[in-house]
């Protein structure tokens, strides 16, 4: 086929509904998968009910407070192994670029940089970064030079101690 993907695509679709076709099978998987994420999202609520007056306070305790008190615009970046877990569970992006994380790549040490970077590229929205006391020991320095230039960016340090063993 010789043609623009996307229009190509959107000629086909609209031939198939055209002419009455429906996946049932679709409509079943899509049902179920539904199901799933209803039940996953049930099973986190009694799961973070469970953890609510627990001391130390738990993370997800700690996740559903963060993604409450976030304005929907904010820019989250996440460094923290442990922390990213459970936040990951209560905060669902709303627009591209707006979680950043190193994805597959498993770093730590980037979310100071990387906050400095997104409060430059987005000045007047909230910058927000999750991240661990490892992670703080490899870049702490540089959340002076968020203060230097007076960039209102919220770091978060989840001290669990569990970079070395510690």
């Amino acid at each position: 086929i010789v043609g623009n993907p996307k229009l190509v695509l959107r000629q086909m679709l609209n031939y198939l509904r055209g002419n009455g076709h429906k996946s049932e099978e679709r409509i079943a998987w899509l049902e179920h998968l539904q199901r799933c994420r209803q039940a996953y999202e049930e099973g986190l609520t009694q799961d973070e009910e469970d953890y609510q007056n627990r001391v130390p306070l738990h993370p997800w305790v700690l996740a559903r407070e963060i993604a409450d008190f976030l304005d929907p615009s904010a820019t989250i970046v996440l460094d923290s192994f442990l922390g990213s877990t459970y936040l990951t569970d209560k905060i669902k992006a709303r627009f591209a670029g707006q979680i950043l994380d190193t994805g597959e790549a498993g770093s730590f040490g980037h979310g100071t940089g990387m906050g400095i970077g997104a409060q430059l590229a987005r000045p007047d929205k909230q910058v927000f970064v999750l991240t661990g006391d490892g992670s703080l020991g490899m870049s702490g320095g540089d959340v002076e030079t968020a203060l230097r230039y007076k960039l209102p960016v919220v770091y978060l340090v989840c001290n669990h101690g569990s970079l070395l063993g510690g």
